[in-house]
């Protein structure tokens, strides 16, 4: 039996910042440390005083990759500091926008963050375009990234920062040509997601 302790004071791979403190004794863990360094920012501070509609948009800023779920929630929450009730229309346009997001970070965090481990890579981008597993996974990220970012889009205005959503509705409606187009996209989708799945399965 082994005792060591790790300190690892930038861990990669995750989205944001982080460090990990871990004490090792006779072969056990005895004591994990996880630490998230996020410096304050001072959001709360920053939208105060500001017009209700002005803070989604200010807070989707918390984070680039999941701003949608940030302007999400402010909203939320904004509705709720003032009673108001939102459509079931709207309801579901907000499900669509969060599944968007969904679909686009599991891909980014299997994919980029994870995925490379299993091969003994550095990271995603060398992964052996010559090596028909490896390839078929470059090609499957970003497929099933493009469909989730697509369903965003139309549904949200953009899959980062989304302009279309607000509060008790969203300024614009996709039309039924995107609203076909997402389907497919998602549909073509679907035999890559499927390949995912196996490849964690067998780990």
């Amino acid at each position: 039996m082994h005792s060591q302790d790790i300190s690892l004071d930038a861990i990669s791979k995750v989205e944001g910042h982080a460090k990990l403190d871990l004490r090792i004794r006779d072969g056990k863990v005895e004591h994990v440390h996880y630490q998230i360094q996020e410096y304050k920012r001072f959001f709360s501070k920053a939208v105060e005083g500001k017009p209700l509609v002005a803070i989604p948009p200010l807070l989707s800023r918390i984070c680039g990759t999941c701003s949608n779920a940030h302007i999400m929630c402010a909203i939320e929450a904004c509705e709720n500091a003032i009673g108001l009730q939102p459509s079931l229309q709207t309801m579901d346009l907000r499900h669509l926008t969060m599944y968007g997001l969904n679909i686009r970070d599991h891909a980014l965090h299997l994919y980029i963050f994870v995925m490379p481990d299993l091969y003994n890579k550095d990271n995603f981008l060398s992964f052996d375009e010559n090596d028909e597993e490896q390839h078929q996974h470059l090609h499957d990220c970003f497929e099933i990234k493009a469909a989730g970012n697509y369903l965003a889009q139309i549904v949200a205005g953009r899959s980062v920062h989304a302009t279309f959503p607000t509060l008790g509705g969203f300024n614009h409606l996709p039309s039924k040509e995107e609203i076909e187009e997402a389907v497919r996209k998602l549909e073509a989708a679907r035999p890559a997601a499927l390949r995912c799945i196996a490849t964690f399965e067998r780990c």
